[in-house]
């Protein structure tokens, strides 16, 4: 038995030495669901319409990888099937249904088998795909069926239990609302939204070319995420606004928001962005770099001045811009929290001295620009006496 370092109290989701107790999730178990919880497993059984416990009964672990679990029900509630019947996962990336298997092997499920769908049944794309499924999920698979609109390879993962299905569907949603109350560590949050990301989420990132030469213009970046389920929908864009303050507006199924500097770093510090969209959007960022955009006026701001006060005419000297240039880009830092200002006299002592307005960065400007520099330069080491010496020693 784990003995108990940390857990997250009033969430009822408990936190042992970096696992996940499963165990802290019965009480939210369908009723016709039987569970016994002991030191190291949980033995789940579907109970009979008099309330009997089948005999037959599915053995899991009780403490799973909190790194692991979140992200497997993100993906779940994505592409997961929502009946109680059985347990099946369907997408064209592999490297996902990789995720899913190792999450339930993790849990003690061992006997996964698959199904293949595609328009050309018999191509060398196909056979070439179900070879490297089973290397990297250990199922076998099952039966290949034609389908003219799956132009890849549309692998579904499946494992026929009842109660597993039953309990998974259950610890999802119980997850879920644990997250919309803010009761739960960013962390697991972030997983599980990665999860959710690569199931049914897509990054659309606007990249063109400037009309006079080559150069490369970034336009923005958006996020979509794809769901016909009214009730998680809502939930999804609850949990977003919660913990990142990204705000998802409904067209349809699909809900879109549009992201800032402060979301992409965000997001991309914890992990949210899929492997696949995170190179582009370090692009994205270092192309504002290139165009002396926001990340870069900030990095100089920070490298100059530290946590120093400073004028519009010293900053214009620092970022090579004309003193109204300079001073819209600061009023625009300071109107999403990068800088506070203010208004002083240049001499108390003296009548007449004009009144000059001040700015200083603000500890989330630090932040930022911390996370900045280790996102987009990770081979070199940013240290604090650089940030701003004044600002570590207080904290």
């Amino acid at each position: 038995m784990r003995r108990e370092s940390s857990e997250n109290e009033g969430s009822g989701i408990r936190i042992v030495n970096g696992y996940i107790d499963l165990a802290s999730l019965l009480n939210g178990l369908p009723e016709d669901l039987h569970a016994e919880a002991g030191d190291e497993y949980i033995d789940l059984a579907k109970t009979s319409y008099a309330g009997r416990v089948k005999r037959c009964k599915t053995r899991i672990r009780r403490y799973v990888d909190e790194r692991l679990f979140p992200e497997f029900l993100g993906l779940y509630v994505s592409d997961g099937s929502k009946k109680f019947d059985r347990v099946r996962f369907s997408n064209t990336n592999i490297r996902y249904h990789e995720k899913v298997a190792d999450a339930l092997k993790h849990l003690g499920v061992h006997e996964l088998v698959a199904y293949v769908y595609h328009s050309i049944p018999d191509s060398r794309e196909l056979k070439e795909a179900i070879t490297r499924f089973k290397a990297l999920t250990g199922a076998e698979v099952h039966g290949a069926y034609f389908d003219a609109r799956a132009r890849n390879p549309l692998f579904e993962l499946d494992v026929c239990n009842k109660s597993l299905a039953m309990f998974l569907l259950a610890a999802e949603r119980m997850f879920r609302k644990a997250a919309i109350a803010g009761r739960l560590p960013r962390k697991l949050v972030a997983r599980y939204l990665r999860g959710v990301m690569e199931g049914d989420g897509s990054i659309r990132i606007r990249i063109g070319r400037v009309k006079k030469g080559e150069e490369e213009k970034a336009e923005g970046v958006y996020i979509s995420i794809s769901e016909k389920n009214e009730e998680i929908a809502k939930d999804f864009i609850k949990i977003f606004y919660r913990y990142y303050g990204v705000k998802l507006h409904s067209y349809g199924y699909d809900h879109v928001a549009t992201l800032n500097l402060q979301h992409l770093l965000d997001l991309l510090h914890d992990e949210v962005f899929p492997e696949e969209y995170a190179d582009k959007i370090r692009r994205r960022l270092l192309i504002a770099l290139k165009r002396q955009g926001v990340p870069w006026i900030l990095l100089q701001l920070v490298k100059a001045f530290g946590d120093d006060a400073f004028t519009v005419f010293e900053a214009s000297k620092v970022l090579w811009k004309s003193r109204n240039h300079t001073r819209d880009s600061l009023i625009n830092l300071e109107s999403i929290g990068y800088l506070k200002s203010w208004k002083q006299k240049i001499s108390e002592k003296r009548k007449g001295t004009p009144v000059r307005r001040f700015f200083k960065l603000t500890p989330k400007a630090f932040e930022t620009a911390k996370v900045l520099s280790s996102l987009l330069f990770p081979s070199f080491i940013l240290l604090s006496w650089w940030i701003c010496p004044t600002y570590v020693r207080k904290r």
